[in-house]
C-alpha cells in the first residue's frame, strides 16, 4: 500500500517502471551471480546514460532509497543491475515494522500527513513494513512523532479484531473510524 497523497502528487511524466536487481544483494551471498540477484519492478526517471533517480524504495535492497540516482546497466534479461547510488536525495531512510493499526490510528494518519508536508515520503507494505523517507532537517522531530503514533496504534490494536486489509477497504483514508468526541 502506497499512501493517499501519492495519488494527488504530480508525477513526472517520464516516470517508468523498470525492473532492477542491486549489487548489495553480492552481501548476503558471496558466491551469488548477477543472474541470481532478486529483481523487482521500481519506478523510476532516467537522468542520464546509465542513470536512473527513484521514485520508489525498493523493497529488495538498502543500498539506495526514494529520489536517490544509482548508476548501472541493463543485463540480457532486460533487468536494470544497479552497481552505485551516485546521488543521495538528503532523505533519512528508515525501515522498521510498525504495529497493525498504525495508519488507522489518529496519531498514525497525522504523522503521515505531516512527513508529507515536511516533503519526505512513506509507504506500509505488508501491513506492518514502513519505509520512511524522513527530511534530514526534520528527521529527528519526525522520529519523535512517529513513536507517539506507534504508541496510539498499539493501545488500538489490543481493541481491533478486523484485519488492516479488511479495515483498509473500509477506511483507505486511514484514521480511526471514530471521532474523538465519540470514543
Amino acid at each position: 500500500m502506497v499512501n493517499e497523497t501519492e495519488g494527488r502528487q504530480q508525477v513526472p511524466e517520464n516516470v517508468r517502471t523498470v525492473d532492477m536487481a542491486f549489487a548489495d544483494q553480492h552481501e548476503l551471498d558471496p558466491n551469488m551471480d548477477e543472474d541470481d540477484y532478486i529483481d523487482e519492478p521500481v519506478k523510476a526517471v532516467q537522468v542520464g546514460p546509465n542513470l536512473w533517480r527513484l521514485e520508489q524504495n525498493p523493497m529488495f535492497t538498502e543500498m539506495a532509497a526514494y529520489k536517490d540516482t544509482v548508476e548501472g546497466d541493463f543485463n540480457e534479461y532486460g533487468v536494470f543491475v544497479v552497481q552505485r547510488m551516485v546521488g543521495e536525495s538528503g532523505l533519512r531512510t528508515i525501515r522498521t515494522g510498525v504495529p497493525k493499526m498504525f495508519y488507522f490510528s489518529d496519531f498514525g494518519k497525522a504523522f503521515l500527513e505531516s512527513v508529507m508536508e515536511a516533503g519526505g515520503m512513506w509507504e506500509i507494505v505488508f501491513w506492518g513494513i514502513l519505509i520512511l523517507n524522513l527530511p534530514e532537517g526534520q528527521a529527528d522531530e519526525l522520529e519523535e512523532l512517529f513513536h507517539a503514533a506507534c504508541k496510539e496504534a498499539k493501545i488500538l490494536g489490543n481493541a481491533e479484531r478486523t484485519p488492516p486489509n479488511q479495515l483498509y477497504r473500509q477506511r483507505p483514508e486511514g484514521g480511526a473510524s471514530q471521532t474523538e468526541e465519540n470514543n
